[in-house]
C-alpha cells in the first residue's frame, strides 16, 4: 500500500469532478493508497474557505470538509516540533538557494513536505506550481531530507493521482 498526503488545492480539483459520486466510490473502494490528511495544515486551509462560495449549489467549504473527512477517515498526522523545525530548515535553504517567497506565504506547503517526510509517506498530491513544486523548493527538500537521512515523497500532480486511481 502507497500512503499519500493530498495537497489542500486537490480537494477542489476533486469538487470540481462532474462524477463526484463514482470518484469518491473509487477511492473508497481501491486498495493501493491510504490516504492521510494533517489536521493542522490542510483542515484548517479548507475550513478558512469562505462560507458563501457555492459549488453544485452546495458551500464549498462543507463540501471540501466533507470531501476531507471521507478520504481521511482516521488517518490524520499532527504537527509536532520536529516537522516544525524540519519545515525551517527547507526555508533556510530554499532561501539560500534563491528563493524569494516569504516564509508567511510558503510555510505552510513546507509544514505539508515535512510532514510527509517525517511520516515516510510515498506521495504528495499538489498542483500547487508557484511555491510547494518550485525548483528551488524541491532542491531544498532534498537537500535537507539528505542530511537528515529522511525520504522526500514523490510529487504528482492532479491528473497523475487520477489518472494512476483509475488505471487501478
Amino acid at each position: 500500500m502507497m500512503r499519500i498526503i493530498m495537497d489542500t488545492n486537490i480537494y477542489g480539483e476533486i469538487a470540481k469532478e462532474k462524477q463526484i459520486h463514482e470518484f469518491l466510490d473509487r477511492i473508497g473502494t481501491q486498495r493501493e493508497f491510504i490516504f492521510y490528511g494533517i489536521r493542522g495544515i490542510i483542515r484548517m486551509e479548507i475550513r478558512n474557505t469562505p462560507s458563501n462560495i457555492k459549488i453544485w449549489n452546495r458551500s464549498l467549504r462543507i463540501l471540501l470538509l466533507s470531501l476531507y473527512d471521507s478520504i481521511i477517515k482516521t488517518h490524520e498526522l499532527s504537527l509536532n516540533a520536529d516537522i516544525t523545525f524540519l519545515a525551517d530548515r527547507y526555508y533556510d535553504a530554499y532561501r539560500e538557494l534563491g528563493g524569494s517567497k516569504s516564509k508567511y506565504l510558503i510555510i505552510n506547503d513546507f509544514l505539508i513536505v515535512a510532514t510527509a517526510s517525517f511520516n515516510n509517506m510515498d506521495i504528495l498530491v499538489s498542483n500547487d506550481n508557484y511555491t510547494l513544486l518550485t525548483e528551488n523548493s524541491i532542491r531544498a527538500y532534498s537537500l535537507i531530507n539528505k542530511t537528515k537521512k529522511l525520504k522526500v515523497p514523490s510529487f504528482i500532480n492532479y491528473l497523475e493521482f487520477k489518472r494512476r486511481l483509475f488505471s487501478l
